[in-house]
């Protein structure tokens, strides 16, 4: 495939010649997201499939460089969460070999991968976040003293810098004496542990498409989970969705524009997905932005758009024709 540099897409070619092509969907891997992956992935595949596109599910492994080679690839469409799919790892690795991929560059994926990084990044653009700090494994024995600097009382929230679909993430009181269990569960997912307080309000999903917001749903995790967990997100019936959130007009437009500038902010292409948590006061904070969004069949990005009426189809075939060779 010809392509062009600077991250430029391939709107130049018609859209008739991406059928004549290879494409693989990059899905499973290594991370503790794998199974989430996979059915991403799956997905993907029997939608480029019904549309009449080459492709191929690659099951990613150390073997990958090798295969995508001798496949002979022309595009690779990522369906990859977690370590080394969504950290810049992927993203590295297909710009050395020259293939064009889709969602965001090196750059925009490990800032926006890294939580502690991310935080810092949104705090000093004047994002809100919510009040908390980042503890490293030597930093655990003064514990007691950061939550006191950082004022932080009642339920707090205890998450992997570097994971995502909330795996190792706990909400406990922070006089729990369970708290360094935790602690030591999350710091088996990453070197940094990030701490907040526990905002009570609405849970909030803005998807990012054509890089502007598509609109707001509040999601409401299902009776016996406290959060949007990992089971909640993944199982049938583990949270109900309300599109368009019930929120008022002037919150709905302050959510999309910080949505919006979040995206721009981790310089992100084409889609990503913002989420957010209200507080009582229904002031909003951003709780994380996701560069590739999970599109199974309980994800929230491919039910927004949906209901906003882009067909899943369709929403795939625009994610390829903005694929990207990031280089300069």
């Amino acid at each position: 495939m010809e392509t062009t540099h600077s991250n430029a897409t391939f709107n130049n070619i018609d859209k008739s010649e991406y059928k004549k092509r290879k494409i693989a969907v990059l899905a499973g891997g290594m991370s503790s997201e794998r199974s989430v992956s996979l059915n991403t992935g799956k997905a993907i595949l029997e939608s480029l499939q019904r549309m009449g596109y080459n492709c191929l599910l690659i099951d990613v492994d150390q073997n990958l460089p090798t295969v995508l080679k001798k496949e002979n690839i022309d595009i690779a469409l990522l369906a990859l969460h977690g370590t080394y799919g969504e950290d810049g790892c992927i993203q590295g690795l297909l710009e050395f070999l020259k293939i064009p991929y889709t969602g965001s560059s090196l750059l925009s994926s490990s800032l926006s991968f890294d939580k502690a990084l991310a935080r810092k990044f949104l705090e000093s653009s004047g994002i809100p976040v919510a009040k908390g700090f980042i503890l490293n494994h030597s930093q655990v024995p003064s514990l007691k003293e950061y939550l006191i600097q950082s004022e932080l009382k009642n339920k707090i929230v205890i998450k992997p810098s570097c994971s995502g679909s909330s795996v190792g993430v706990a909400i406990i009181d922070s006089q729990d004496p369970n708290l360094k269990n935790h602690l030591n569960e999350a710091f088996k997912y990453s070197d940094q542990v990030i701490i907040e307080h526990y905002l009570e309000g609405k849970e909030l999903t803005v998807p990012i498409y054509h890089n502007k917001p598509v609109g707001i749903m509040e999601i409401v995790p299902a009776k016996g989970h406290e959060f949007y967990n990992f089971k909640s997100k993944y199982d049938q019936g583990g949270s109900s969705h309300l599109f368009p959130a019930q929120i008022s007009s002037n919150l709905e437009s302050q959510i999309l524009n910080m949505a919006e500038q979040v995206h721009n902010l981790f310089q992100c292409s084409f889609y990503s997905r913002v989420d957010f948590k209200l507080n009582n006061e229904e002031q909003p904070f951003v709780l994380e932005i996701n560069t590739l969004p999970g599109i199974t069949a309980t994800s929230l990005f491919p039910e927004v758009l949906q209901k906003a009426g882009v067909s899943f189809d369709t929403m795939i075939e625009d994610i390829l024709f903005n694929a990207r060779l990031f280089i300069k």
